[in-house]
């Protein structure tokens, strides 16, 4: 038989005075009240982190373009230009990019000068730096033929103070030193046009190698090292060039491709009128690379 007790075994069976016992949906509201609470408090801490990771964002792009701004502005204070700067402006307005090849890209030179392209017919009377194929037949023959080209080659041009710019090695622009020449004690500041010293390497190999040929070596007027130079100097202006027109042997029995087949050109003969006005063509027997002042 179970026993009666009046008394309570637990603390927890006692109930307080004037307290009623809590229903269960009491229980749950209380329970859903602690856990909006907790709820509130862990998206408070995460609102604030997202704060203080947008600031610290903010800082690190305000910090690189800050960067950026001191070494451009820092670029452009250095007394050379670099090539992805904006190359010097010419007479014509033409930028360095849109100067077509063969023009002169700082402007020295009129943008226009040889620019007007048309075919031409290499070879003949009408060309008067064509080398006939006889050349080499003689010693004569070449002394003639190097003597006629050099009536034609003055590959420098007085400057007038006038002084341009170059594209260096190292990617930067400076300015370009004028090379001294004299005529007795005469001297002048000169330049010299590529198309011209190119032309000035035909005559040089033409004189060395002739001359080679007859057993005269020692009388080339230019030495072997600069006879190396000008086959680079011609090398460079094919490469350079990377001329893609088409040529063959269009007749039977031809010996040589090209023969009386036009080719598309800048005018030389305009350039070298140009260069051969009295204003700019210098007359000088020497050049030094220093000027001794």
């Amino acid at each position: 038989m179970a026993s009666f007790s009046p008394f309570k075994k637990t603390k927890t069976e006692y109930t307080a005075l004037g307290a009623r016992p809590s229903t269960e949906s009491e229980d749950i509201a209380e329970k859903e009240a602690i856990s909006a609470c907790n709820k509130t408090s862990y998206e408070r801490k995460y609102r604030r982190l997202r704060i203080i990771t947008i600031f610290l964002l903010l800082t690190l792009v305000s910090t690189i373009l800050y960067t950026v701004h001191v070494g451009m502005h820092m670029h452009a204070d250095s007394q050379s230009q670099p090539l992805d700067k904006e190359i010097p402006h010419d007479d014509h307005g033409l930028h360095a990019a849109d100067v077509a090849l063969g023009v002169d890209p700082f402007g020295w030179v009129p943008a226009d000068l040889g620019q007007s392209l048309k075919w031409v017919m290499f070879g003949g009377k009408d060309d008067p730096y064509y080398v006939e194929e006889d050349v080499f037949d003689s010693l004569k023959a070449t002394e003639d033929t190097v003597l006629r080209l050099l009536e034609l080659d003055n590959p420098a041009i007085k400057t007038h103070g006038i002084n341009t710019t170059y594209l260096d090695a190292d990617g930067h622009v400076h300015d370009l030193r004028a090379t001294t020449v004299y005529q007795g004690q005469h001297k002048m500041p000169v330049y010299f046009l590529r198309a011209f010293h190119q032309m000035h390497c035909i005559v040089l190999i033409t004189d060395g190698y002739g001359k080679a040929l007859h057993g005269r070596s020692a009388e080339a007027r230019w030495g072997p090292d600069h006879f190396a130079h000008c086959v680079n100097v011609l090398r460079e202006a094919v490469s350079c060039f990377a001329d893609a027109q088409v040529a063959s042997f269009i007749h039977p029995g031809d010996p040589h491709i090209s023969i009386n087949q036009q080719a598309r050109c800048r005018d030389y003969k305009a350039l070298r009128e140009w260069a051969d006005d009295p204003a700019r063509k210098p007359l000088y027997e020497n050049y030094v690379h220093e000027d001794p002042e």
